[in-house]
Order: C-alpha cells, then structure tokens, then sequence
C-alpha cells in the first residue's frame, strides 16, 4: 500500500511565451537533497519545433540532456469544439552534473537559485533571436 512516504515533493515556476513556455523544477530526491530541471516547450508556432538539432544546441546547462516531442489530445476520444491538438517539442537539461552539488543544497522554498535565473534569461534570448521574425 502506498504511504505518504512514498511521494516526493516537486516544485515548478513557469515563464509563458507566445510561441514556447520554460519551466523550472525542483524536486526532492532524498530528504533535503534537490533536484533541479529546466524544460523548454516549442510549440508549433516557433521555428525551433521542427529544427530539433538547433533547438537541442539552445544554451542549456551542461548542454541538451533530455528532448521529447509531446501530443495533448482530448482524453477518451471526447472532444470539444474549443478543443485543439496541441504540440511541443520538450528539450532540456538537468543541474545535477560534476561539480553540481552545490544545487542540491537549494532548497525551493528559498526561490528559484540566481544561477538558474540566469541561464532562463539566456534561453528567453536564444529563441527569441532564432525566431526574430514572428516573436511580437
């Protein structure tokens, strides 16, 4: 039987932009040791859905290490007319690299570490000089 021990607390920060969405995660591996991910979403609209190579070489912490392409769809076949088939393409990294303990020591009720900050600006920047010509 599952206990409330079993679950492990997770944390997550969103920034929403018209044609991607970065998310920031925190989760807990053992107690007082975190775990921290940055996730980009390219949705359809952004030139970096279908250019996977470039959007895996976007400035990501210790590089690219996790890509996905993902469908929503309307659960059990029922779909409402405001309803739409919605996709992304997932990229991103982890900060649990050699020399990355340091991360492990942040916990998220203390918010989101400058360093990861940093490296969401640098994202936001990237994608938006790729795709200069249809970010509003």
């Amino acid at each position: 039987m599952t206990t409330s021990n079993d679950f492990k607390k997770q944390n997550s920060w969103f920034v929403y932009k018209p044609t991607f969405t970065i998310e920031v995660i925190a989760w807990e591996l053992v107690e007082n040791k975190w775990v921290w991910n940055l996730y980009v979403y390219l949705f359809e609209n952004n030139k970096l859905f279908n250019d996977v190579e470039s959007a895996k070489n976007l400035p990501f912490h210790g590089g690219c290490t996790f890509d996905q392409f993902c469908t929503n769809e309307p659960a059990c076949g029922i779909k409402y007319d405001w309803q739409k088939l919605d996709k992304s393409l997932k990229v991103g990294c982890d900060y649990s690299h050699l020399y990355d303990d340091y991360f492990n020591q942040c916990h998220p009720d203390d918010g989101i570490p400058a360093e990861i900050i940093i490296d969401v600006d640098r994202l936001i920047q990237a994608i938006e000089e790729f795709n200069n010509d249809i970010i509003c």
